[in-house]
């Protein structure tokens, strides 16, 4: 009881001096070597993942806090309650939290060898942050496509909002002034629809490329329509070209992932996002 405490009072403070590292100097190099350290330090001292899984919880909980007084500042003019970080480097910084710890765990689940201990204690941080991230993904979903989105200030469009003309925009970005708004928006339309790509592959075991790529249609397409039909921002067919090579990547890596598994463990195991039920070896 008193070392579950313990973990839990350390991944608080962790998770406060993550947030407020980045919300204090607003410095998103500084946050991600931060969260780096604590990410490598916390399996070193607890043989767990979990505490990072906690971590990210809490974090998550004080920027989105910190984010919509923010947030309500700007709607009510109270410049007291706004701080200096915009809404696509919140976005940024909160994604990279959760992308650090699931990269290293991630990447030291893939390389033990079948039966180590580190097996089965993955699984548990694997579900916690997942979660944490699908909440964080809902909420700033709503916020940057619908709630926030006003009509593109670059648009060439009609009234209407509306370009069915593929490459189009992409080529219009490519040879704007304002490279980093051209980058960040076409990163940004790729990297936003990774992980629902990553995931679709875990839930979807068996899935085949071709459904994937129905699936993101359909779902990059629904959210374009919407915006027209809701007049926010443009509906765009290049920002469904983009979704879909983002979709597309998250599910290729998740399927990769499982090849590399197979092949590590000499088919023993095909994947690494699932509960072990395996003989745990324990330390002596």
């Amino acid at each position: 009881m008193q070392g579950k405490l313990e973990s839990y009072l350390t991944s608080l403070i962790s998770a406060v001096i993550i947030s407020f590292t980045y919300f204090l100097w607003s410095s998103p190099m500084i946050t991600l070597l931060l969260v780096t350290a604590l990410c490598i330090f916390s399996f070193l001292k607890d043989r767990e993942f979990e505490p990072m899984a906690d971590t990210l919880i809490i974090s998550a909980v004080i920027m989105m806090t910190v984010f919509g007084i923010g947030l309500i500042g700007q709607i009510k003019g109270d410049e007291m309650l706004v701080f200096s970080a915009t809404e696509t480097e919140v976005i940024m910084v909160m994604g990279c939290i959760w992308l650090i710890p699931f990269f290293i765990y991630t990447l030291m689940r893939m390389l033990t060898s079948d039966g180590h201990k580190i097996n089965s204690r993955y699984y548990p941080f694997f579900i916690k942050s997942s979660i944490c991230f699908g909440v964080m993904y809902a909420i700033f979903f709503a916020m940057v496509f619908f709630l926030f989105r006003e009509v593109n200030i670059y648009s060439t469009y009609d009234d209407n909002n509306l370009n069915l003309e593929p490459f189009k925009t992409i080529v219009l970005m490519l040879e704007m002034d304002d490279k980093i708004y051209a980058l960040k928006n076409l990163l940004g339309n790729v990297l936003f629809f990774f992980p629902p790509g990553f995931y679709f592959a875990i839930v979807f075991k068996k899935s085949k490329w071709f459904i994937a790529l129905a699936v993101a249609l359909i779902f990059s397409g629904a959210i374009e329509y919407l915006q027209l039909i809701l007049d926010k921002g443009t509906c765009d067919i290049d920002d469904v070209l983009l979704n879909v090579i983002g979709f597309l990547l998250g599910y290729t890596l998740k399927k990769t992932l499982d090849l590399i598994r197979l092949k590590i463990t000499k088919g023993q195991e095909k994947t690494i996002f699932k509960k072990t039920t395996e003989n745990i070896y324990e330390e002596q």
